[in-house]
């Protein structure tokens, strides 16, 4: 077991801790066996840690915190049941995923974007929360609609007003069970600089 002293293990210090950190990322495979020299945080451990944080969804910093001590004192019998959900989730997926996809990952909250079997981007997905569970579900796409960081999400309070007044009229006339909110308004809410994409 590693001890949390609170403190973080920044790359380049000299850390007691270090030793056994770098056994347990040999074990790990993370870090090559000669690598594992002495008590400073080397280069190559740096890279080692990043890889172990990314692969378990953390921000992969190579800083060695609360969060990369505590999957590096994961006991043989956490692994083992971590492997054996990993591989009864494998089972549900398709064997032979579409080369043009979306994947998400709900447990690290991040989005990977292949297309023609090639990652071509990743990054940040909000998903759901402990009480309010993201779904896992596997759908074809056939349009989306991305809106680049810092743009507003709330429209303005002049397209509130007309969205509600337009769809007065509609439930006036006998057409609000007909009508789909989200799909009627959907251009009209949106902004300039937002980006759609369709096939």
């Amino acid at each position: 077991m590693i001890p949390d002293k609170g403190e973080a293990i920044d790359p380049g210090a000299t850390d007691k801790r270090i030793p056994v950190i770098a056994r347990q990322l040999v074990a790990s495979d993370y870090l090559a066996p000669e690598a594992a020299q002495g008590d400073r945080y080397t280069p190559a451990m740096v890279q080692a840690v990043r890889r172990m944080q990314a692969d378990y969804g953390i921000k992969p910093d190579g800083v060695i915190g609360s969060d990369a001590l505590g999957i590096l004192n994961l006991s043989d019998d956490d692994r083992a049941r971590e492997m054996a959900v990993a591989m009864e989730r494998m089972r549900w997926l398709e064997r032979q995923p579409a080369a043009t996809r979306i994947d998400v990952n709900i447990a690290s909250g991040r989005l990977s974007y292949w297309r023609d079997g090639k990652l071509a981007d990743t990054r940040k997905a909000i998903v759901g929360e402990p009480d309010h569970e993201t779904p896992q579900l596997g759908s074809p796409i056939y349009r989306l609609v991305a809106i680049p960081p810092g743009l507003s999400l709330v429209p303005s309070r002049r397209t509130r007003s007309r969205v509600r007044s337009g769809l007065s009229a509609a439930e006036q006339h006998g057409l609000g069970g007909r009508l789909d909110r989200s799909a009627a308004r959907a251009q009209e809410l949106a902004r300039p600089g937002q980006v759609r994409h369709e096939e």
